[in-house]
């Protein structure tokens, strides 16, 4: 065998479901220290020689769901790969979800959603390739719905009523820990 050649065909590298595996697990683990690094925040910060106020919660959120997003997408397509089917060239999460067939719980879909343009285009760039305001409307809605939460608040009349919009938590490392772990119990099973 001469030096470049591989011992490998790279259509068999490319579907082995271990190689996905391992990918989405350190894709997991990396949004995972990302997670705690945002919830130590200043002292993240700090070891890291930051400047003073450096908000790691801020910096560090699109990030965090563009690594939970990455890493349910590579996990579904190891299953699908497992399964004997060729990843698909997507990062439409609702398409490999209905693939696989994964159920999702009440507010998954439009969680789904939301990873998929974080992936795309949201964690990485301040707006999509060709971008409309309508596809901009789009995104910003949905991750209003998915991220927030609104709870009514004092209102100083009937008709001007007063929201406090607060974190909906459905982001956050134990719901999608909990997502990724139903997408990883369906290894092995077909």
């Amino acid at each position: 065998m001469s030096s470049t050649q591989l011992p490998f065909s790279e259509v068999s590298y490319r579907s082995h479901p271990n190689n996905w595996f391992n990918r989405a697990s350190d894709l997991h683990a990396s949004a995972g220290a990302i997670w705690l690094a945002m919830e130590s925040g200043r002292a993240s910060a700090q070891a890291l020689g930051l400047w003073q106020g450096f908000d790691m919660t801020v910096a560090c959120r699109p990030v965090y769901h563009l690594l939970s997003g990455l890493s349910l997408e590579v996990l579904m397509k190891g299953v699908l790969a497992e399964r004997g089917a060729a990843p698909e060239l997507t990062h439409n999460l609702l398409e490999l979800a209905k693939a696989l067939p994964l159920e999702l719980l009440d507010g998954e879909p439009e969680l789904l959603r939301y990873y998929s343009d974080t992936v795309i285009w949201a964690a990485k760039y301040p707006v999509p390739t060709r971008p409309t305001d309508e596809k901009l409307a789009a995104f910003y809605s949905n991750a209003v719905e998915v991220l927030t939460d609104s709870v009514p608040g004092a209102a100083f009349s009937p008709k001007l009523p007063v929201y406090r919009v607060s974190s909906s938590g459905r982001a956050d490392w134990e719901p999608f820990n909990n997502l990724y772990g139903r997408i990883f119990a369906l290894r092995h099973a077909q």
